[in-house]
């Protein structure tokens, strides 16, 4: 039987900020029967996750692919993910005059338009209409 060992002993991640890229380095020991058990792979999720949990900002990734331990080539690689780009703080500038301006208002009168009144028509009466109801 084999001991159960934690994985994160067998992946080593670091990160270097070169010029405007996040370059993450991950190296991973080969599998092998007595001395790494476990077979890994090492994705780009794992990468977001990691990177989140060490509080590293990071844009969009750049180059990268999902590495395993199986095949010797894959086992070390590099991801590399571009910084995202510094947010500037907008300063409003208010403009002061130099003195104190008081401004008065100018009442207009607005003209009221005055309807004029309706000629009164004369009600029509309706037609009372008794229904008369035929018997056979």
């Amino acid at each position: 039987m084999y001991r159960r060992i934690m994985r994160s002993s067998y992946k080593k991640i670091s990160h270097q900020i070169v010029d405007d890229k996040v370059i993450v380095k991950v190296e991973m020991s080969p599998f092998g029967r007595h001395d790494q058990p476990v077979r890994m792979v090492c994705t780009t999720e794992e990468i977001l996750n990691w990177l989140k949990t060490n509080n590293v900002l990071i844009g969009p990734m750049i180059s990268g692919h999902q590495l395993n331990n199986v095949n010797r080539k894959l086992c070390s690689g590099e991801f590399v993910f571009q910084v995202p780009p510094k947010q500037k703080k907008n300063k409003k500038v208010l403009d002061k005059a130099s003195e104190c301006v008081i401004m008065d208002r100018e009442e207009v009168e607005v003209p009221v338009a005055v309807k004029a009144e309706a000629s009164k028509k004369p009600k029509k009466r309706r037609k009372s209409t008794k229904s008369t109801k035929k018997t056979h």
